[in-house]
């Protein structure tokens, strides 16, 4: 187990701004020569710097993972960065050099536990028993021998493609470790719970940590008590009578005062928990901004947050009874390196910092922030909601540790207001994820030991991935496109444009449009708009800044945001500043979508909408037309040539489903603003007259003295309008399709395979056969787990009723960076499918696009990409960077969608699992070019009224 070193030491308010610019200046992630001096320590996991204001002073935390003791890490760590620190606590105050700087650290180190008299804290480690070196050293490994995987024929079956591997090795030289076994605890299942062993650790840690002073207290009472009883004739023939009498009322007295005490102390809690109020104030867009900045630009992330504890006195009993239980489940129930079903964490810490009333976590994670805390929502919630609902402004708990965290929305907004930009940050292999590691040890241990048939086919298979109408919706004043009821009208056009600048000319335009909307779910008129803004669209329309606070960070930010683009794969060819619309140069407020039975009639509704955005003085900015689709009964592919739109979400209760939607129906609050999600929450939604304005948002960071922030207690007379009810957040993209060099790609790697002798057999067309595995569907529909070799051509199916887990956990049929097990991974995750289903349907997306028309004859084809989500972040995001864009989704190594994954070269490999290895296909470049793209809001009918009155 590695350990934990905490240094915190208090300084001037003051020094504040200085010592964040010079932990800052460090780099997050480290800068080179820093990064250098801690990888030559090689013992050093990760390490981070921060700072935040507290009442009366500032303080300054530096914290590491590390091999050695917390002893001897701050000696190396006072050594290595002996300039570095000493300059940082001159800046902060406090100037130190030489030998005292040593004792000057460790005088500031704190340690943590449980007891009545010990600073509350909890360490978790995610990759036990791996030392900073061997996590290298299988990486390596694991990166060495997957070409040697990848590049075999088929032939001999696995145990002979892993002996070939070894024989490779050996020739090599240099590998001589890697087959030696050693243990891995992280590759271990969950322990057989031992349900006496856990009540007596219970039950003696309980006494060590809490029960002691009842127990102290029963004994005095208890030896008086046999005092008392001592024989008066002075004889001692009653003493054991005595003695016993003694000890048994110690201990009645220890279980009555326990019990009396804890009683009181419940009680106390439900009182507080009965008055508390959940706080809907959303986090600062500047803060968001700045934390994102520095998010995801590596595998791994890292979470600094400061959280102030409620005033009760007894909060200081339930939080270490709290800590005590995780500690206990995670080492006695729990499978190494995991918390629960939740795999994710490389290493986290919960403190208290004494003195002060706050609250510390630090936490270094694999993937995105929104996987991170959806993890916890749905995996993790209770150990979650028992610490952090001890502190201000958490969502509404029951008991302590029900509620709280639940309500997604509510706990992911109060999470980010209590998180701050990390300064600094070290890791020492940035680019692995815990699921990466665990891979990783498990190729290294099966190199070295395996000799059985059926276990070198899973060993192969890890280069593959890791082992594998009454609805009450009120549809009259939604917004047609948002029910998806405008998918199939034949003809459309899309016009994306900037709103009549001054307010008043803004709202009269809107005016006339809303007359022209189209609402509901049933029969549509001849011709159908739809109307939806950015966030300057809505700035246009005349909300307010305090207003538009109400809205999402990732709303107000835009698709645009450096961060954003960065989390989206929009850099290089992609970036915001080559589209044709919607970037910097070409910013737009609104998007009109017009749709008509005929051309006739669209071509009528096109000229009615520009006359109208000329007359109001409004600026077109891009028109984005569609070739006419086909009747319903016909086919009508996407430009790559295969059928699409075969797997959608169904709103509960919106329109008739079968037993074959089942797995695929969401509660409607996942696709449409003021509804119960699939939690059966409701979360916050935007509101237009909610607050006073308060003016700028964040001058400093959350802490700091100057930092301002809405303040919801100031209502305004009118009750709060709720803007967001019935609305929704359209998400735009057009892509551009190298339909040519995807063709070319298919057909090169099927040449490939043909001529290395790995070619599957019983395949009629080796380029179909190669474009499907990229996909996960034939061209006609038909996927892949269920129809595994090409079935007669013919009409698109319609077959959508299929888990990964019971038919194909080992991605034999369908690759597991295949895009439709990519976009929607259904039960790919973990043996408990229905689990597993219900966390994915909390990241669907209702497509609403269709294929748009090249401006000439020889342009390139694309599809005009559109979403409806509730939540841009945890839906559209978090799909397009955890599972589209993440090279590492699934287990894979350094493989992103084969279709829509961006910077790849053309030497870009992906990997086809096979029950005889691994195949990997090769030559797969960037196929999709972003041209244009944008956050919109559709409003509701009311909310629309709203604006435009």
């Amino acid at each position: 187990m590695p350990s934990f070193v905490t240094i915190a030491m208090p300084f001037p308010l003051a020094r504040l701004d200085a010592v964040r610019a010079k932990l800052e200046g460090w780099g997050n992630p480290a800068g080179a020569a820093l990064r250098a001096k801690l990888d030559a320590v090689g013992q050093i996991h990760f390490m981070s710097g921060n700072c935040f204001a507290d009442t009366a002073s500032a303080w300054l935390i530096l914290e590491a993972c590390s091999d050695v003791s917390e002893g001897e890490t701050t000696a190396r760590l006072a050594a290595a960065l002996k300039d570095e620190i000493s300059d940082l606590l001159e800046t902060a105050g406090a100037p130190v050099t030489g030998p005292a700087l040593i004792e000057v650290l460790n005088r500031r180190r704190l340690s943590f536990g449980f007891g009545w008299f010990q600073t509350p804290g909890l360490m978790f480690c995610g990759t036990p028993g791996l030392d900073t070196q061997r996590i290298r050293n299988e990486a390596a490994l694991a990166g060495h021998i997957e070409p040697l995987v990848l590049s075999q024929a088929e032939r001999g079956g696995a145990l002979a493609s892993l002996e070939r591997v070894r024989e490779t090795l050996r020739a090599q030289g240099g590998w001589d470790w890697a087959f030696e076994a050693e243990p891995a605890a992280l590759l271990d299942g969950a322990p057989a719970i031992d349900i006496p062993g856990t009540a007596v650790a219970a039950l003696l840690g309980a006494a060590r940590y809490f029960l002691w002073p009842f127990i102290l207290l029963g004994g005095v009472v208890g030896i008086l008590d046999a005092v008392v009883r001592w024989p008066s004739d002075g004889t001692t023939s009653g003493i054991p009578h005595a003695l016993a009498y003694g000890v048994g009322m110690a201990i009645f007295l220890a279980l009555a005062f326990s019990l009396l005490f804890s009683g009181w102390v419940y009680l106390r809690l439900r009182q507080a928990e009965t008055a508390d109020a959940p706080d809907d104030t959303p986090p600062a867009t500047a803060l968001v901004d700045a934390i994102m900045a520095r998010e995801s630009r590596a595998a791994q992330n890292h979470l600094f947050a400061v959280s102030t504890m409620k005033p009760e006195w007894f909060r200081s009993i339930t939080i270490r009874l709290i800590l005590f239980g995780i500690g206990l489940v995670a080492t006695k129930v729990y499978r190494p390196g995991f918390l629960g079903p939740l795999g994710t964490i490389h290493s986290a810490r919960f403190l208290r910092l004494k003195g002060t009333d706050k609250l510390l976590f630090l936490s270094n994670y694999g993937g995105s922030w929104q996987a991170y805390l959806e993890d916890f929502i749905v995996q993790a919630s209770v150990g979650l909601t028992g610490v952090w609902s001890n502190t201000l402004g958490f969502p509404r708990t029951n008991n302590l540790v029900l509620g709280g965290a639940t309500d997604g929305d509510r706990f992911k907004r109060w999470a980010r207001r209590q998180q701050l930009p990390t300064s600094f940050w070290y890791s020492a292999y940035p680019e692995l994820t815990t699921a990466r590691v665990r891979i990783n040890a498990a190729i290294r241990q099966g190199l070295a030991g395996i000799a059985a048939e059926d276990d070198a086919r899973d060993w192969l298979s890890l280069f593959g991935s890791a082992p594998a109408p009454a609805s009450g919706i009120d549809t009259a004043n939604v917004q047609t496109l948002a029910l998806g009821g405008l998918g199939r009208v034949p003809f459309a056009v899309f016009l994306f444009g900037q709103a009549p600048q001054e307010p008043g000319a803004a709202r009269a335009w809107l005016g006339e449009i809303l007359q022209r909307l189209a609402f509901g779910a049933d029969r549509l008129p001849d011709i159908a708009i739809n109307a939806a803004f950015t966030s300057t669209g809505l700035t246009r329309l005349g909300l307010t800044p305090a207003q538009l606070a109400t809205f999402p960070a990732a709303f107000q930010d835009g698709m645009t945001a450096p961060w954003r683009a960065r989390a989206l794969g929009d850099v290089e060819a992609n970036a915001p500043e080559n589209w044709w619309w919607g970037g910097a140069g070409k910013p737009v407020d609104f998007a009109l979508l017009v749709y008509a039975s005929t051309a006739s009639r669209l071509a009528e509704a096109l000229a009615g909408e520009l006359e109208r955005l000329q007359r109001f003085e409004g600026k077109l900015v891009a028109v984005v037309n569609t070739p006419e689709l086909p009747p319903p009964d016909q086919s009508s592919p996407e430009p790559f040539g295969f059928e699409d739109g075969l797997s959608q979400p169904k709103i509960r209760g919106l329109r008739p489903t079968t037993a074959a939607d089942t797995d695929h129906i969401v509660e409607a609050g996942e696709l449409l603003l003021g509804y119960p999600d699939n939690n059966g929450l409701l979360p916050p939604t935007p509101q237009a007259a909610a607050i006073d304005d308060p003016g700028d948002l964040l001058p400093g960071l959350p802490g700091d003295p100057a930092a301002q922030r809405p303040d919801f207690s100031r209502r305004q007379p009118n009750a709060p309008r709720d803007l967001g009810r019935n609305g929704t957040f359209l998400v735009v993209r057009q892509l551009q399709q190298d339909v040519a060099g995807y063709r070319a790609a298919t057909e090169r790697a099927a040449q490939a395979l043909w001529e290395s002798g790995r070619a599957p057999a019983a395949q009629r067309d080796l380029t179909e056969w190669v474009a499907a595995k990229t996909v996960g569907r034939w061209r006609n529909g038909d996927p892949l787990v269920l129809h595994p070799t090409q079935r007669p051509f013919g009409a698109a199916t319609d077959e959508n009723d299929f888990r990964y887990g019971a038919l194909d956990p080992s991605g034999i049929h369908c690759p597991f960076g295949a895009h439709i097990r990519r976009a929607n991974p259904r039960d790919s995750f973990g043996a408990d499918s229905p689990t597993q289903i219900g966390i994915v349907n909390r990241h669907r997306i209702l497509r609403i696009g269709r294929p748009y028309q090249p401006e000439s004859e020889t342009g390139d084809p694309g599809l005009l990409f559109m979403c409806v989500n509730a939540d841009i972040e945890r839906q559209f995001e978090f799909l397009q960077q955890t599972w589209i864009g993440n090279r590492s989704f699934n287990g894979l190594r350094d493989e992103t969608d084969p279709l829509l994954g961006h910077g790849r070269d053309a030497s870009g490999d992906m990997s086809v699992p096979r029950a005889a290895g691994t195949l990997g296909l090769g030559g797969f470049k960037d196929f999709v070019t972003v041209l244009g793209g944008g956050y919109f809001f559709l409003p509701s009918r009311q909310a629309l009224k709203f604006l435009s009155a």
